[in-house]
């Protein structure tokens, strides 16, 4: 009897200590043992963010990086009030009760989130591929679930940066060199030229319909002297590139003419897709159907353009 008394006794302490919905998260201003969160997309790169003698290294790859490329990388050293509202999101979207792996097989690339928590003897591991994951331990295959949505947020707050991590937006350019990247494609209804830095050169290029049919593709590599790379920076400086606006586009024009800007440095990236419109300094973006277009509208963009001809030793476009 009293063996039998003492085997339910141990069972109803192994079920008491066992947990379905896992172990046990920090609460307050706790810092775990060990903390790894990570995202990684097709086409987005990958963040990572993990804890590292008490501090959290935050640390951004994006999906085109290139060896000898500065990465975007924090380290922060975490409040108690930022730890404690991190763990009270975490409960109320039931981290511990996600499943454990949450993946849609029918996708083949996209992207997914991985998290691992230890504390107090436990550990919380999961992961997610092209599937969300709530506290109805169940996975949405459709749609990104609020609970997600809501844990991506509250890690942002945690570390203070983007989650995922997301291309960071130039205030200055770095005045002399050679960027990181370089990338100015414009596209007209029947020619398209492009210049792009590979390595130590620029490649310029020029698509246009051939009389006989086809395409005519004429190409020539540069290589900017230091002057011309200073020359363009302040050209560039000049036409505000830092404050203009990611998509300058006017919807009423079908055809017309197309810029695609990319510019990468070690001080943060400038991105601007403009059609048939005139990105500002003010980050203001004028359509050239606007009635009234002012003459000096163009003016920004005309310098960058002329700005890339000077560095490449010719007209462009």
């Amino acid at each position: 009897m009293l063996r039998r008394f003492a085997l339910v006794a141990s069972l109803l302490a192994a079920a008491a200590c066992s947990d379905p919905a896992g172990p046990v998260l920090p609460h307050g201003g706790t810092v775990p043992t060990a903390l790894d969160i990570g995202w990684s997309g097709y086409g987005a790169g990958s963040t990572r963010i993990r804890l590292v003698d008490g501090v959290l290294q935050y640390t951004y790859v994006p999906w085109d990086y290139r060896p000898g490329r500065a990465l975007d990388t924090l380290r922060v050293a975490v409040t108690p009030e930022r730890w404690a509202a991190f763990w009270a999101t975490a409960d109320a979207v039931g981290l511990r009760t996600w499943p454990r792996t949450c993946e849609n097989r029918d996708v083949a690339d996209g992207g997914g989130m991985s998290v691992e928590v230890v504390h107090d003897g436990g550990r919380l591991a999961l992961s997610t591929t092209n599937a969300s994951p709530g506290r109805n331990g169940r996975c949405d295959h459709d749609a990104t679930t609020s609970d997600e949505a809501t844990f991506r947020a509250a890690v942002a707050a945690l570390v203070g940066a983007p989650f995922p991590g997301t291309w960071r937006r130039a205030t200055e350019l770095p005045g002399e060199g050679a960027p990181y990247a370089l990338s100015l494609t414009v596209q007209r209804l029947a020619e398209r030229r492009v210049v792009a830095w590979r390595g130590d050169t620029l490649l310029v290029a020029r698509q246009a319909l051939a009389a006989g049919g086809g395409v005519r593709v004429d190409t020539a590599r540069v290589v900017p002297a230091a002057e011309a790379w200073r020359a363009f920076w302040r050209a560039l400086d000049g036409a505000g590139v830092v404050r203009w606006p990611s998509e300058c586009v006017d919807p009423r024009v079908a055809d017309g003419t197309s810029v695609h800007l990319l510019l990468e440095t070690r001080l943060g990236d400038v991105r601007t897709f403009a059609a048939n419109a005139y990105p500002q300094p003010d980050g203001r973006c004028v359509t050239a159907s606007e009635s009234g277009l002012p003459p000096a509208a163009s003016a920004p963009l005309d310098a960058v353009l002329a700005a890339v001809g000077a560095l490449v030793g010719q007209p462009f476009p």
